[in-house]
């Protein structure tokens, strides 16, 4: 009976080691500007509303511009000067620097999003205004 379990065991270790193969290729994160999405948040305003950015991409330099249109209606509750921002990105993505703490956005507010694994960097240009509408 010993035998027998030792040659399952054997077997079963054979199996097991032979089924780690190496990847054929690393896979590579190239960087992706779709899946990158930026709000921003009054600091310190009863309301909860939040506006997304507009994100345009700049062909001729590669960086982009986000700005945030602030509507009429939340004029009162949003101070351009004092904005929490908020970014989603993909994976391996860092923002430098950071969007922590409140943000003036009546002058543009450059932040650089690199991937960490290719060394791709882009410039984004935060901007938030009131609009008209």
């Amino acid at each position: 009976m010993k035998k027998i379990l030792n040659i399952l065991f054997l077997a079963w270790a054979l199996v097991a080691a032979s089924g780690c193969a190496q990847p054929d290729e690393e896979f590579i994160h190239e960087f992706d500007d779709t899946a990158i999405s930026f709000t921003i948040a009054p600091a310190d305003s009863k309301i909860t509303s939040t506006i997304t950015g507009v994100i345009t991409k700049d062909e001729s330099t590669g960086d982009y511009e986000v700005n945030f249109p602030i509507p009429r209606t939340l004029r009162s509750s949003f101070d351009i000067t004092s904005l929490r921002v908020r970014a989603t990105v993909g994976y391996d993505i860092m923002i430098s620097p950071s969007l922590s703490g409140l943000k003036d956005l009546s002058t543009a507010y450059v932040v650089t999003i690199s991937s960490l694994q290719t060394g791709e960097a882009h410039q984004f240009s935060l901007l938030a205004y009131y609009s008209r509408e």
